[in-house]
């Protein structure tokens, strides 16, 4: 077994909105500004990425809202924790293996 860690990057620009965290599809935990989450993987293979979700009425009417993905990151088979950095850019989320 290891752990995963997930930073997010303390920014105004998306401040307010919540990241859902999944692996391998799954909804394992979610992460607010600046904030650092951790959750358990066994050995094998997963793919982790970041989502947030925003109400279409978000924008009083005005456009957007849906879903925006990160970047996916493939955690390859091993033993050792992983450490990720997520942060919001314009109309993105990045996602990283540090």
């Amino acid at each position: 077994m290891r752990t995963v860690f997930i930073q997010r990057e303390k920014k105004f620009w998306g401040s307010a909105c919540i990241y859902m965290v999944l692996c391998d599809g799954k909804t394992v935990a979610s992460i607010r500004n600046g904030q650092t989450v951790s959750f358990i993987i066994d050995d094998k293979e997963h793919i982790i990425q970041c989502q947030q979700t925003t109400p279409v009425n978000f924008y009083d009417g005005y456009g957007g809202g849906g879903t925006i993905f990160s970047d996916v990151v493939n955690v390859p088979v091993g033993n050792k924790d992983v450490k990720l950095f997520v942060s919001p850019q314009l109309a993105s989320l990045k996602l990283e293996l540090l």
